[in-house]
């Protein structure tokens, strides 16, 4: 395998230069797509979906947020082909809208993603209660896992 490249490490006269890092590799980016599009939400939010509007309704519910996930993805891959940078798309906010937009699409991001696990973690419970009375084991372990996996970084 080869070493990771680094992109933006030195510039013409050698000085070093912070900049965003290629390590993940088209495996990685794959599987977070994967797991960022088939989530927990998407088997548990189905059947609730298609019990109120139906198998149409339900269809058209998805090509709606689909539509509205896949411009929101373009617009964020236009700014970043334009002007790459070590940030995330709250820095595009702060950039080309207002400081206190960036400033609030940070904490909306982080609080997002506070409470995206304890979502998933519930979604968990809901399908292991399923099968089993006592769930807590499992969540125990599915905690422990889920900590193990972002300690380590790319």
């Amino acid at each position: 395998m080869p070493p990771p490249t680094e992109v933006a490490n030195t510039n013409g006269n050698g000085n070093l230069v912070h900049g965003p890092r290629r390590q993940l590799e088209q495996r990685h980016v794959q599987m977070i797509a994967v797991a960022g599009t088939i989530g927990t939400a998407l088997f548990l939010g189905s059947g609730q979906a298609i019990s109120g509007g139906g198998p149409v309704g339900a269809l058209l519910a998805y090509a709606f947020v689909g539509s509205v996930a896949y411009a929101s993805l373009s617009s964020v891959g236009e700014m970043t082909s334009l002007a790459p940078v070590a940030g995330s798309f709250a820095h595009y906010a702060h950039r080309w809208v207002d400081e206190a937009t960036g400033f609030a699409v940070g904490w909306i991001y982080f609080f997002t993603n506070a409470v995206t696990i304890p979502a998933e973690i519930a979604g968990a419970q809901l399908l292991l209660s399923q099968w089993t009375e006592n769930t807590k084991p499992y969540i125990v372990l599915i905690l422990g896992v889920t900590c193990l996996v972002n300690i380590f970084g790319v």
